[in-house]
């Protein structure tokens, strides 16, 4: 591919992503789906760049869509909401993730014919929602604050739950004894060391911004802190993604936690350098969902393997509906919004990155999960983006009903 057609093929991503951002103000038609199909043309139908290349890419453009879009979600929480919303959002993650794993699981062992320990890989791979999906999805919806941070949250909680379960179902086929409560010891482990590494440095920063706030390029470092956090916490056993959402989240509340620090108003995070990470997370954003199309990968069209895909696409729903209305009926005040939390369950990036990590420890059976994967991927975010387009105008039509109702 030409220098010349790559530069026009950027900039022609870039001016859909934004465009996109205006269509979905109007129509309710997220440019998520776009934006994938606009991947898998250039990717698999065009071979302008093979799905195959790509993949040894995915870990480190993987990890660095979670760790900005993260960030970026962090900022805009609002610190008194998290605390409220946090129980909400963490018996939904706990409820929906281990329902779904074990649902593909059993599925897969029983019409595939997986050992249970593949099985269960695969159900976790599956079992996350995107936060680097779900995050600057609803964000743009017309939705309460409360569900958008109970949804940011549950998605960044499942990514993580995901890539722990992963890591130790690995640990669990190499031990000569196995562990039980291995799982559980990671898990406490890496959000703890996440958690203490985030907002530690998050404190400090603040403090940091406070003399080179008015430096030329002063903007700029943040970005760099955000990386050395996030490399920092996954080198001492955290989870990165984690430190990196809340590392956000105190940068982002710096109004609450600035008394504390002793920092006058006129001296907090300015809006220029608020505006600039907005602006980058856009473009990594943008690309992110190009790069979801561009590993696509469909060998086998045989029917069992779409039957297949079928019925854990149709699973993943049914454990999603079932948890959201077992939580509304506890959470009364969440049932006037339970569609729109039952409907958010779409796959992304950090589904494809773990579909990858049996592969390279060598499971034999494993060398399909990236196909079973990328379909699961594209047909989630696809009856998301109808769903999120159904709910929003449901929504926009009630709220016109009402204002001429009082008109």
């Amino acid at each position: 591919m030409g220098i010349i057609f790559t530069f026009f093929i950027i900039g022609l991503i870039i001016f859909i992503g934004f465009l996109g951002g205006l269509v979905f103000e109007k129509t309710k038609i997220s440019e998520i789906l776009v934006l994938i199909f606009i991947g898998i043309i250039l990717g698999p139908v065009l071979k302008l760049l093979s799905p195959e290349k790509l993949s040894q890419f995915t870990e480190i453009f993987g990890a660095l869509a979670l760790m900005v879009i993260l960030f970026e979600g962090g900022m805009e929480l609002d610190l008194e909401k998290v605390f409220k919303t946090f129980s909400f959002a963490a018996l939904l993650v706990s409820i929906t993730f281990i329902g779904t794993t074990v649902a593909i699981a059993l599925f897969t062992h029983l019409f595939w014919g997986y050992p249970f320990l593949e099985a269960f890989m695969l159900g976790a791979v599956l079992g996350c929602t995107s936060g680097a999906i779900v995050i600057p999805l609803v964000s743009k919806m017309n939705i309460s604050q409360e569900t958008k941070t109970i949804l940011s949250l549950e998605s960044v909680l499942s990514d993580v739950l995901a890539i722990v379960i992963m890591i130790s179902l690995m640990k669990l086929a190499s031990a000569k004894e196995p562990n039980m409560f291995l799982g559980f010891k990671d898990l406490a482990s890496a959000f703890s060391v996440a958690a203490v590494i985030g907002i530690l440095t998050g404190f400090l920063w603040l403090k940091i911004l406070k003399t080179v706030k008015d430096k030329p390029f002063s903007y700029m470092i943040t970005i760099a802190a955000v990386l050395c956090v996030y490399a920092i916490t996954e080198f001492l056993g955290g989870n990165g993604p984690v430190s990196s959402l809340v590392f956000g989240l105190v940068l982002g509340n710096e109004e609450k936690i600035a008394p504390f620090f002793k920092i006058k108003k006129s001296e907090l995070l300015g809006e220029k350098i608020k505006w600039f990470h907005s602006e980058f997370a856009f473009f990594i954003r943008t690309f992110f969902f190009v790069y979801i199309g561009m590993i696509f990968s469909l060998k086998d069209l045989s029917s069992d393997f779409f039957v297949g895909i079928a019925a854990i696409i149709l699973l993943i729903f049914l454990v999603r509906y079932i948890s959201t209305y077992s939580m509304v009926s506890v959470y009364k005040e969440k049932k006037e919004e339970r569609y729109i939390i039952g409907t958010m369950a779409p796959r992304g990036l950090a589904s494809a990155v773990l579909a990858t990590v049996p592969i390279a420890s060598g499971f034999a059976l494993a060398g399909r999960f990236i196909e079973y994967t990328s379909m699961v991927i594209i047909a989630t975010n696809i009856i998301v983006t109808v769903g999120v387009f159904v709910i929003e105008r449901r929504t926009y039509d009630k709220r016109k009903g009402r204002e001429v109702k009082n008109d």
